[in-house]
């Protein structure tokens, strides 16, 4: 995108914003082990309940659960009922 920002500014602006990775030092594997090593302080600053949000996603992603199946129209209102 650098090579053409003079002919396209604004889009280049908007895939450096949304394509651009993060570096990381940690590999992906570990990064989302559930291994116990996630609850570590020292490795990690996400909250218990965040840790358990993301691992109720994943379980949810893994089984292909369909929310519109179950009666819920939307993620809001999913989230909405849990909080």
């Amino acid at each position: 995108w650098m090579r053409n920002s003079l002919k396209f500014p604004i889009l280049s602006l908007v895939a450096r914003d949304i394509l651009a990775m993060q570096v990381s030092s940690v590999a992906s594997e570990s990064a989302f082990s559930t291994s116990g090593r996630m609850l570590d302080p020292h490795r990690s600053c996400l909250t218990h309940y965040m840790i358990e949000v993301l691992m109720c996603t994943e379980q949810w992603l893994k089984c292909e659960i369909h929310f519109n199946e179950k009666g819920v129209s939307t993620i809001e209102q999913m989230l909405s009922d849990v909080v």
